[in-house]
């Protein structure tokens, strides 16, 4: 049962709650069976909240923190949950249908029936000298978001495309992959790099899913739960990444 004074101060909104957690940081939040359908909130701090069995169906949760979190039976179905932040946090049985992780942060850690899967590779990739630009890092405070993610496609070399079931739906990642291709014609260099998670991509007939499976190949990341098959696609793709500098698309 979710505490009653806890779920007081969420009502009042994303800055109310922030700074309760700022000035009483060894409360453990309790939203523990919260129903809170629909809620939506832009940098939410739930880290090391107690949100088991909560409801959060249809929430817009953009850039939330889930760090630590306790989300076991927690409903997540058809939330958008965008450039949010999964570090160590506890799924358990979870549930993620029709939900929107695009950007988001998923650090290994207790996934155990967690239906969904976008890989940590923005740690690997800093790990081993590619440095990287990813949202949920180093969108500054008050950034524009889109300007903020145009701009990075203008500075940057390459740009990694996961697909996922979630991401081929995504009109951001649509934009992103428009702009990436109108670059690499005018540079004459190959910048798009895509890899898969799932098989969403392979069945998508028309659109730019069916244009990218057309015309590249696409790195293979479907069982990158399991620690020896990521390794190898991760060896692979950084091996690409490297032999691509100087190729035209």
């Amino acid at each position: 049962m979710a505490n009653a004074a806890h779920l007081k101060i969420l009502s009042k909104g994303a800055s109310a709650w922030n700074k309760w957690r700022r000035d009483h940081g060894k409360i453990i939040p309790d939203l523990s069976g919260a129903d809170l359908e629909g809620i939506s909130h832009t940098r939410l701090d739930l880290s090391d909240a107690d949100l088991k069995r909560a409801n959060f169906e249809d929430a817009t949760l953009h850039f939330t923190n889930f760090s630590r979190a306790e989300l076991d039976r927690a409903n997540f179905r058809n939330a958008s949950l965008c450039f949010s932040r999964f570090v160590r946090t506890t799924f358990g049985r979870v549930t993620f249908p029709g939900a929107d992780l695009s950007y988001s942060r998923i650090y290994r850690g207790d996934q155990r029936g967690a239906d969904f899967g976008y890989a940590e590779l923005y740690s690997d990739l800093q790990s081993k000298g590619v440095r990287c630009w990813f949202a949920p890092e180093d969108l500054k405070i008050g950034d524009k978001t889109r300007l903020a993610i145009d701009e990075s496609i203008r500075v940057y070399d390459k740009l990694l495309l996961i697909l996922s079931e979630h991401s081929v739906a995504s009109d951001w990642v649509e934009h992103e992959v428009e702009m990436a291709l109108a670059r690499e014609q005018e540079q004459k260099r190959t910048m798009l790099f895509p890899i898969r998670l799932d098989d969403a991509v392979m069945e998508i007939k028309t659109g730019w899913p069916a244009h990218i499976r057309n015309t590249r190949h696409i790195g293979d990341f479907p069982n990158w739960k399991s620690h020896d098959a990521y390794q190898k696609s991760f060896v692979r793709l950084l091996r690409d990444l490297k032999a691509s500098e100087g190729k035209k698309p």
